[in-house]
């Protein structure tokens, strides 16, 4: 039987940002969802298609940050595997973040950084 190809749901509110993360995670095989919202985000967690698991911002533009989407997203998906990626946090925030167990990748990154966090973060 054949191996799944993961899927990603990428939510980014940088349109090159996003666009960079969508090519490098699709030519490395994963099957990539972008999203340049919480909101629409959050409607494509709500649908039926497979998600194993998504890469967010932790700041983005609008009535939702990436922590708000992940809490609403885990309300639907409880099990749903979230990582972030930010430019803005304070390295002492994501110090904390990643001392509960969450994924976090501080940008800029390189492609190869960024498919690695994206492995290791699916073997977890």
């Amino acid at each position: 039987m054949a191996k799944r190809t993961p899927t990603i749901l990428v939510v980014d509110d940088e349109p090159h940002v996003l666009e960079i993360e969508t090519i490098v995670l699709a030519e490395h095989g994963f099957n990539v969802i972008p999203s340049n919202s919480a909101k629409e985000a959050l409607a494509i967690v709500a649908g039926d298609g497979p998600i194993d698991i998504v890469l967010c911002d932790l700041v983005l533009v609008g009535e939702m940050d990436g922590w708000s989407f992940a809490e609403r997203s885990r309300e639907i998906r409880p099990n749903m595997r979230i990582v972030f990626t930010s430019g803005y946090v304070a390295p002492p925030v994501i110090a904390s973040l990643k001392s509960t167990g969450t994924h976090v990748l501080r940008k800029p990154w390189r492609p190869d950084e960024l498919v690695a966090f994206i492995r290791r973060a699916l073997s977890s």
